[in-house]
């Protein structure tokens, strides 16, 4: 059976609310573990979750991915779990707290086989520890709840393992089209505050063709929530692929100068959301922060 689809609040399994911080600990990591269950996620039996609890709120909640694998499925990959969210026991009780500092780290993860450090900050958070009919608990926070949430996250990268994610990620996104990419390489430069240029080159494949592609383009954080692409450029050496390029660079052309909302999946009661992008010597950085 593949991931278990959850409706509502983070399932803790049978018994009352968790009285102490190693059996909230030792509850999560087991629900955490049958959520993903056949997600591409690997290694979270060794992750190590601490925790420290007063009452109905959590004090501290440390969570360390560090060895924690995220595979990218195809495109083309529809094995999951197509079940419809399970509908819940009915509430018989409800016992507000607060999550006052929690903290994901991952020093490195990987990520399709390139290592990423993560750092997740939160504090403020307002919870419910729900009790179920039958006898289940579960741990939740609403969208309401956020209004007054504080937190900040950081996703690092270096430079060198940014191609290996870029591979995955079209090749996951190509799949579906019988196409692939080989050969990545990627120059990130910093051009100021929020701002950098990119210069790609891969070895395109469809079918029996292959090409050597190139794509450079500007990009900018403007107001610390819209991306804005300019510049967009896609260009080969190789004639034929060059003419089957060209409803590529089409579609590029009606991105070129716009901007995309980097906030707006977020939850609307998510207060001053802003991101930014850093780009060093070593490598590359996205951070935001809220509240």
């Amino acid at each position: 059976v593949g991931a278990m689809a959850i409706a509502h609040g983070l399932p803790l399994g049978a018994g009352p609310r968790p009285s102490s911080g190693d059996e909230f600990a030792t509850r999560l990591r087991a629900s955490a573990t049958a959520s993903l269950a056949g997600a591409p996620i690997s290694g979270l039996d060794a992750a190590t979750i601490s925790a420290r609890l007063d009452g109905a709120d959590i004090e501290a909640l440390d969570l360390d991915l560090t060895g924690v694998a995220i595979e990218l499925p195809s495109s083309t990959d529809d094995s999951g779990d197509p079940s419809a969210p399970l509908e819940p026991s009915p509430e018989v009780s409800r016992e507000r707290g607060h999550l006052r500092a929690a903290r994901i780290t991952a020093r490195p993860a990987m990520l399709a086989g390139a290592p990423v450090d993560l750092e997740v900050n939160v504090s403020k958070l307002r919870i419910a520890w729900i009790s179920r009919a039958d006898g289940t608990t579960e741990l939740d926070a609403s969208d309401d709840d956020l209004g007054r949430m504080d937190g900040t996250a950081r996703l690092a990268i270096a430079h060198e393992h940014l191609p290996a994610v870029a591979t995955a990620v079209l090749n996951s996104a190509l799949a579906s089209a019988g196409a692939s990419v080989s050969d990545v390489a990627i120059a990130i430069t910093g051009e100021g505050e929020d701002a950098a240029s990119l210069d790609a080159t891969a070895k395109a494949r469809y079918g029996v063709m292959s090409a050597g592609v190139r794509l450079r383009a500007s990009l900018r954080i403007v107001d610390g929530r819209r991306l804005r692409l300019d510049g967009l450029d896609l260009s080969t050496k190789n004639l034929l692929a060059g003419a089957l390029l060209g409803l590529a660079r089409g579609e590029l052309e009606k991105l070129d100068g716009q901007e995309f909302d980097l906030v707006e999946l977020l939850p609307a009661d998510v207060r001053n959301p802003q991101v930014h992008l850093e780009v060093t010597p070593t490598g590359v950085a996205v951070t935001a922060s809220f509240g």
